[in-house]
């Protein structure tokens, strides 16, 4: 568990625009790029659009929108981070009804469909996105350990006492819905349980209680560790996904890292972690190897790669973190623009049911605050 986090962050500020680097800070080409296009991807609602560029896909992912956040936090924004947990925390106040109705639905013993959990998708307005199932309770685990990040960066503790009730509702939808299926970190398989959605829920629960200090919120976490070790591993490796019904285990994704980081739920020394990690480098950067000769493959997708990098930071494996950083850096577009999908990684994701529809050119404000997190010193 995280010990309890207090004092502001001095890492770095922002005044009048433009970037005050301190000493221990070695900026590269794209950071700064990167600071402006999450500050002008942000609207006066507090939230962010996913994908700025794109006119014709003007959506707001909750997820997305948090590590935004996480990243300007990093360099001191802290106004436009507390605008979004704001609206956030404000929006779970007003659908506090419908918290309590799942919650109690749950603890009857009857699994709620996805259309009748709370979204992670909304439109520019910050209105529900009432175009498909959008629900994604790992986004809402995130936020939980965003919205406390943010507390402790920015000294704002106050905000704990000023959301209590909120805070409190979301402890408990979390802790009533991590056994069901929901869609992973990429907002795909609904029809599965995933590592990424159990690191952010108990990365989540764990922050928070960091100022709770609630024995039942350990109880969860506790269970959560017990599920993925006994549902999730496959020979000497971590898997991605688990299928409830057919009790099975399966798949390798670079989400699985982020246990490690940023979520701090699993060690990065942990043996079976590594062993994950190796799997997934190897998978990732050996595209000439035939697909056929290996049990995965890895889609080439920019904040994959971002993950790995952040998973390499924490193990204090420079070397190939910057190996695996050069390649994102060398991915972006002549603009400095990051988009979820490079050239190989554009055509390999069809293999993985990504949603390639936006044009791969578009700037991803998922990219650039992973990007941020990662290449920050």
């Amino acid at each position: 568990m995280p010990k309890k986090k207090t004092g502001i962050s001095e890492d770095r500020n922002v005044e009048g625009g433009e970037i005050r680097k301190y000493s221990r800070i070695s900026m590269r080409p794209i950071q700064e790029f990167s600071v402006q296009l999450l500050k002008g991807s942000q609207l006066k609602t507090g939230v962010f659009i996913s994908r700025p560029y794109e006119q014709g896909s003007r959506i707001v992912r909750l997820g997305h929108c948090v590590f935004a956040c996480f990243a300007l936090d990093l360099i001191g924004e802290h106004e436009n981070s507390r605008r979004f947990y704001s609206w956030a925390l404000e929006g779970l106040r007003k659908r506090e009804d419908k918290i309590r109705s799942i919650v109690k639905k749950v603890k009857e013993g009857v699994t709620p469909v996805e259309h009748e959990l709370l979204t992670s998708a909304f439109n520019p307005d910050g209105s529900e996105l009432g175009e498909d199932d959008h629900h994604n309770l790992g986004d809402y685990g995130a936020l939980l350990w965003g919205f406390v990040e943010h507390v402790h960066r920015s000294g704002s503790e106050s905000l704990i006492d000023e959301y209590e009730n909120e805070i409190r509702n979301l402890v408990e939808y979390l802790s009533s819905l991590w056994q069901l299926p929901s869609r992973d970190f990429w907002n795909l398989n609904p029809d599965k349980i995933h590592v990424s959605t159990l690191a952010q829920v108990a990365g989540g629960l764990n922050w928070i209680n960091a100022y709770l200090m609630r024995g039942d919120i350990d109880k969860t976490s506790n269970e959560i560790q017990s599920f993925l070790w006994s549902k999730f591993v496959e020979e000497d490796h971590l898997t991605s996904s688990y299928d409830v019904l057919k009790d099975q285990c399966g798949g390798l994704d670079a989400t699985i890292l982020l246990l490690a980081s940023p979520f701090q739920v699993v060690s990065g020394e942990d043996p079976i972690l590594k062993r994950t990690a190796s799997l997934i480098e190897h998978s990732f950067l050996e595209e000439e190897r035939d697909a056929r000769e290996r049990k995965y493959n890895v889609a080439r997708v920019i904040p994959a790669a971002l993950l790995l990098t952040l998973y390499y930071k924490s193990v204090k494996s420079n070397k190939n973190a910057e190996k695996v950083l050069s390649w994102v850096e060398a991915a972006a577009m002549e603009n400095k623009i990051l988009p979820e999908f490079d050239e190989k990684g554009f055509v390999s994701s069809l293999k993985h049911g990504y949603d390639t529809s936006v044009r791969k050119t578009s700037p991803s404000i998922l990219s650039h605050a992973l990007y941020l997190m990662a290449s920050l010193e």
